[in-house]
């Protein structure tokens, strides 16, 4: 109590006369008996909170709280974070995630999607690349990549007969029909090879137990099938192209 004194009277205005009076416990007095009952009922609590005051200069210190609730971490970081929640929420809300969020038709596994996000993140836009990869990452997670259904709602005087660039048949190009197109087969069967080796020398590295080749293209033929035709493969491109892996399609990794 002296310790507090001390601390707190030479911020009081110099001409503020202060007297301080002792109060005998358990007297009677209202006021000390409404302390001592939030005091136990403070001690009682499975968490608590430390006062200190932290925040402000010298003259003036103070405790912030939000909505009645100690800030019990330092004020720059929680603001951050509440910008954080904030701009989530907001993300949350745009219709385009309404299936997503709200209906909740189909579970994704999350981690995957966050995971290749952060693989472009950390870099800092200093060049043209990076910021179109970033870009592109981010249009295929809200549908927004220019193919030519959105092309001709946005502008359909312009792309009123646009259709798929690889088809000679008038087909309406969209994502689900660029990887199905007969014409992309070329591109399917690089992506394959691509990510085929990439698990060959990838995998063993986490699995002991994949101690041969035979073991490994077992293991990467139960991952992404044995060919560009393999469902398996095709319903990884397709969830590639959504930016979210679909849970029940994918139990098997």
């Amino acid at each position: 109590m002296k310790e507090k004194c001390e601390y707190v009277v030479p911020q009081m205005d110099r001409n503020l006369d202060l007297e301080l009076i002792k109060v005998k416990a358990h007297a009677g007095d209202p006021w000390n008996d409404l302390a001592d009952e939030l005091a136990k009922k403070g001690a009682a609590l499975s968490t608590y909170y430390q006062l200190t005051f932290n925040f402000g200069s010298q003259a003036c210190r103070f405790s912030p709280h939000f909505e009645d609730t100690p800030i019990e971490q330092k004020l720059r970081n929680f603001l951050s974070t509440m910008g954080t929640v904030q701009s989530c929420s907001e993300w949350r809300d745009l219709r385009i995630n309404e299936d997503i969020f709200v209906q909740r038709s189909i579970q994704y596994q999350w981690d995957v999607t966050w995971t290749a996000i952060q693989q472009v993140k950390h870099f800092r836009c200093t060049s043209f690349k990076r910021n179109s990869l970033w870009s592109f990452i981010i249009k295929i997670l809200h549908h927004q990549l220019p193919v030519g259904r959105w092309l001709r709602k946005r502008k359909p005087f312009l792309y009123q007969n646009f259709h798929c660039q690889f088809c000679n048949i008038e087909a309406d190009e969209t994502i689900s029909h660029l990887i199905t197109c007969p014409h992309t087969a070329p591109l399917r069967q690089k992506i394959y090879e691509a990510l085929r080796a990439f698990l060959s020398s990838t995998l063993p590295q986490f699995f002991d137990s994949l101690s041969s080749a035979n073991l490994v293209n077992s293991e990467i033929n139960g991952w992404i099938g044995t060919s560009i035709q393999s469902p398996r493969f095709l319903d990884l491109l397709k969830c590639a192209a959504d930016g979210k892996m679909d849970s029940t399609l994918f139990t098997y990794i």
